[in-house]
Parts: structure tokens; sequence; C-alpha cells
């Protein structure tokens, strides 16, 4: 069973797909995924589309944008991402959630951020 562990409190960050967060995401090879209040997609990195294609979504992420997370993930998936977004965001700070994912085990993090002016989520694994 996946576990969470939150992260001490701290303020939103403002997230730029071109800022420097993004580009040193690209630099280490880490996946993010943002998504906002209704659970849609609002940008994903290179990464984040490999992870995307492997579950079947071929299309470039810019024509993901705008699907509910369930679309994206199975349920089980999709609701405990959605969960632990909610937790990011009720804390005001990061939520790591960690399990096995394929045989491996994995760390995701949920980050609150503001993007364009409203509230949306960070998702990150490296």
């Amino acid at each position: 069973m996946p576990n969470r562990t939150t992260k001490t409190a701290a303020p939103l960050d403002t997230f730029h797909p071109e800022g420097l967060a993004a580009a040193l995401a690209d630099d280490a090879g880490v996946a993010f995924l943002l998504i906002d209040a209704d659970l849609r997609l609002v940008f994903a990195n290179a990464h984040a589309q490999g992870c995307l294609q492997e579950r079947g979504h071929d299309a470039p992420s810019t024509e993901l944008i705008g699907l509910p997370l369930y679309d994206l993930f199975p349920g089980a998936i999709a609701r405990e991402y959605a969960e632990t977004a909610s937790v990011a965001c009720d804390e005001r700070a990061p939520v790591d959630l960690v399990g096995m994912i394929k045989g491996a085990w994995r760390r995701l993090t949920f980050r609150p951020v503001t993007y364009e002016g409203q509230r949306c989520v960070l998702i990150s694994s490296p």
C-alpha cells in the first residue's frame, strides 16, 4: 500500500513552464504533470509525456491538455492521485506518495503551486 508523507508547510510556489524549475526538471530527467483544481491536465513535460505514452496516450501532450486525471490513469490510481493532490492543497505543503510501480519503488511529490492565478498541483517523479 502506498505511503503518504506530508512535508513541512511552505508557501505556494508560482509555476512557469518556461521557468527555472521546468528547465531543471527536464535536465534532471524528472517527469511532471500540472493539474488544476478540477483535476484536469494543464501541462506535461517531455518526461511525463513518455510516462503517458507507456499508458497508451500516444497523442502529444498538447492534445492531452484539459483531459481529466481519470482519463489519463486507471480509476484506482487516479483516485489516489486526486486524494493526494487534495491533501497537498489542504496542507498547503508538498506531499510524497511512495509505492511500488511496475516492480520498483517510486516516489511522486504533489506540490501545491499557482499557475496563471489559479491553484494547481505539480506532480513530479524522478
